[in-house]
């Protein structure tokens, strides 16, 4: 092969010298190639050798062909693949896959001389194939070698799912399609997946797939206004594709509540309810709950104002009737626009308020009555009454007088009057006063719709009877000047002692007073006509006492929820029984006017009083005086009252310490708590007797402030704090006025009237 392939290098170069001479002798004139007429590329049949597939190209040139043969070939990855074509070779690389070279094959041949061509290739390892291109058919000659070659891998083939999608979306949203793609072949690959919707790619992306995996995709379009409606989404590969439908929807209205076939009166009185109904429906395509209102125009502004409403809750088409009963005692009469309203509508009509007819109305007017009249009399009464109202009626016309002074007229007669709208009527009424007691007294006569009032005085009857009768000391010695009162009228005693009273008929109480002496009285009966004796004998003024001294005879402190009582020193008659425990005892200063009295400190004794069976033994209970000492002591009666600020002194013997406390007794001859106190008067002597008592008073718990460490003891011992009615002072007193003070028997008994 090599000498035919030098051989060839040998006569294409003797050709090329033959052609330059020929040139040279033409005098350098060029020559162009002969025209091509005739000259042709020829391809000869593929021939197969081994996994080696040679193809022979001819061009004619001038008078020598040049050939380039394309080799195609597929060897396994990464074998060295050694290819010849006439006295041309190319090593190359397999990748394993279908891959080309081309080699370039020149000859020279005279006038169409054909020489064969030979083609080899070689797999390093392997045996060499090869074979000839004739010059005749171009079929190449093969010596098969090598076995069968292994088949090539399928290529990749994206299989698409059955999408999914967020449908049906609004427009103006995003409809998303979800679908899975697969790569059911033998190779990787890399492929364009697009989402068509509505004639047109909306969306794609390039997935990359090895040999038996997939991956989930998702694809958008956004709509837009205009976009409703029912399609076919398909999400395809280069291989295959899915559909699936979706729906886009027009967005839905908001509500509209619109209101229709208003119903109500043309016309109706003020002060009548009317009923307002209307239709409400709502249009829009969304449920909503609105205020659905009944208003009227009252200011004529051409808005209504709002005089109730109710919620109405409605979806989309719905529709429903509201009702309003509408009170129309507020209105004017006159013509009102009125309406329904929701927050989209409203439906108006008009409304003519009557005014009410007024109901009969009689009106008292005029009355005309005397003043002044004696219990006995008949009085005669008149007024006017007119119907000042629509319509007939009869009504009761009555005469009436305030007899008990309650504001209110007692009907004392009536008569019944039949009146038509705007007539009038004078009533007249003779009334007998002999039941009436002499006095002022409002009257009047009243409808069932006004009254008119007077006053009139009614005087008693001249009916006169004489209370007579003399006023002397206790020695019959006239007393002159004396005041003498009953019933009103009054008089003074001449010097002989004597009076007279000139007064009506009946039952009166006669007062006697004079300077010095006593006041007196008797009740006495008195005829008309006759003369009734009354005669008084007074005492002179006793004695102005202004001090006393009171003892405590007898009593008790009991003190604390615990009930720790101790009884008071016993002093009979003002005396100590047991000198060493002394007395309690106070002397006051007296006002014999008002018989109030006041103690001071220095005028208080309460000599210590012992509680026994306490933690510390026996405690006593030392009290003095914080103030004043205040009070009330009636000299007649014995009745009185005490306010005593006291602070006792818990002491403890042992220890030698004190606590003290503030307590406010209060006391009365009244029942105080479950205490009675009972009252004796001031007696000859200048003495009395009196039991005062308290029940009420409150007594603090003990602090540290003012007991130190005995707080706690006082406080369990004692029980502490003790309020109203757990705590009780009973003070049995013997009451002794200042001698000094006496000047006669202070309560000497005074005579009667005879």
């Amino acid at each position: 092969m090599q000498t035919l392939q030098a051989n060839r290098k040998l006569l294409y170069s003797a050709g090329l010298t033959a052609l330059l001479i020929a040139v040279v002798a033409m005098g350098m004139v060029a020559v162009q190639p002969a025209a091509a007429t005739g000259v042709s590329t020829q391809t000869t049949d593929e021939a197969e050798f081994g996994n080696v597939t040679a193809e022979v190209t001819k061009e004619t040139l001038f008078t020598g062909k040049v050939s380039k043969v394309e080799v195609t070939y597929t060897a396994p990855e990464g074998e060295t693949v050694d290819i010849t074509v006439a006295d041309e070779t190319e090593t190359v690389t397999a990748d394993g896959t279908e891959s080309h070279v081309t080699l370039r094959v020149g000859a020279f041949f005279f006038f169409g001389e054909h020489y064969p061509v030979d083609v080899s290739a070689s797999i390093e390892g392997g045996e060499t194939v090869d074979g000839t291109i004739n010059a005749d058919d171009g079929v190449v000659t093969l010596k098969s070698v090598g076995g069968e070659p292994e088949p090539e891998p399928e290529p990749a083939n994206f299989d698409v799912g059955t999408p999914s999608s967020n449908s049906p979306v609004v427009e103006g949203e995003t409809l998303t399609v979800d679908a899975t793609v697969e790569n059911t072949g033998e190779s990787a690959g890399t492929q364009t997946v697009e989402l068509n919707v509505a004639g047109s790619v909306q969306d794609s992306t390039d997935v990359s797939l090895d040999a038996g995996t997939s991956e989930t995709v998702s694809l958008s379009w956004t709509t837009t206004e205009g976009d409703a409606a029912d399609y076919t989404a398909t999400v395809s590969s280069a291989n295959d594709s899915a559909s699936t439908d979706v729906t886009v929807t027009a967005p839905a209205t908001p509500a509209d509540f619109q209101v229709s076939n208003l119903n109500a009166p043309a016309e109706a009185t003020v002060g009548s309810t009317i009923s307002v109904s209307a239709d409400v429906t709502n249009e829009g395509g969304q449920e909503d709950t609105q205020s659905v209102a009944f208003g009227i125009d009252t200011d004529d502004d051409g808005e209504l104002e709002e005089i109730t409403a109710q919620d109405e809750t409605l979806a989309s088409g719905a529709s429903t009737t509201v009702t309003f009963d509408v009170d129309t005692s507020d209105l004017a009469a006159g013509t009102y626009t009125h309406g329904v309203s929701t927050q989209n509508d409203t439906d108006t009509a008009q409304i003519t308020l009557n005014a009410p007819q007024q109901a009969p109305n009689f009106q008292v007017s005029n009355l005309d009555a005397p003043a002044e009249a004696t219990v006995g009399d008949t009085i005669s009464v008149s007024a006017d009454v007119e119907n000042v109202g629509d319509g007939d009626d009869t009504q009761s016309v009555a005469f009436g007088i305030d007899t008990d002074d309650d504001g209110e007229l007692e009907e004392i007669t009536a008569q019944d009057e039949t009146l038509a709208s705007g007539a009038s009527t004078t009533v007249t009424f003779d009334v007998d006063t002999s039941d009436l007691a002499a006095g002022t007294y409002t009257h009047g006569v009243s409808t069932q719709n006004d009254t008119d009032t007077a006053q009139i005085s009614l005087n008693a009857p001249v009916v006169d009877g004489t209370i007579e009768g003399t006023v002397t000391d206790q020695s019959d010695s006239a007393i002159e000047g004396a005041t003498v009162s009953a019933g009103g009228q009054s008089t003074t005693t001449a010097a002989d002692g004597s009076y007279s009273l000139t007064v009506e008929e009946g039952d009166y109480t006669v007062e006697v007073t004079a300077d010095g002496y006593q006041s007196d009285n008797a009740t006495v009966s008195v005829t008309a006509g006759e003369t009734t004796t009354q005669d008084f004998s007074l005492s002179e003024t006793g004695p102005t006492y202004q001090s006393f001294t009171a003892y405590a005879e007898s009593g008790y402190l009991q003190v604390g929820t615990n009930n720790l009582r101790s009884p008071l020193p016993d002093c009979p008659n003002g005396v100590p029984e047991n000198e060493s425990k002394g007395c309690v005892k106070f002397t006051a200063d007296y006002d014999p006017e008002t018989g109030d009295y006041t103690v001071s400190p220095e005028n208080f004794e309460f000599p210590p009083i012992p509680f026994d069976d306490t933690t510390l033994g026996t405690v006593p209970a030392n009290n003095t005086l914080q103030g004043t000492i205040t009070g009330n002591l009636n000299a007649e009666t014995g009745e009185a009252s005490f306010n005593a600020p006291i602070f006792s002194f818990l002491e403890d013997p042992a220890l030698d310490d004190s606590c003290g406390l503030e307590v406010n007794v209060e006391g009365t001859t009244g029942t105080s708590g479950n205490l009675t106190g009972s009252p004796g008067p001031v007696q000859d002597d200048g003495t009395a007797r009196s039991t005062l008592v308290d029940g009420t008073f409150s007594i603090p718990a003990a602090t540290q402030e003012t007991c130190g460490f005995l707080a706690t003891a006082v406080n369990n011992d004692v029980g502490l704090p003790a309020g109203a009615g757990e705590n009780e002072i009973v003070q049995n007193l013997y009451i002794e006025f200042s001698e000094e003070t006496v000047e006669n028997n202070p309560d000497a008994p005074s005579n009667s009237g005879s």
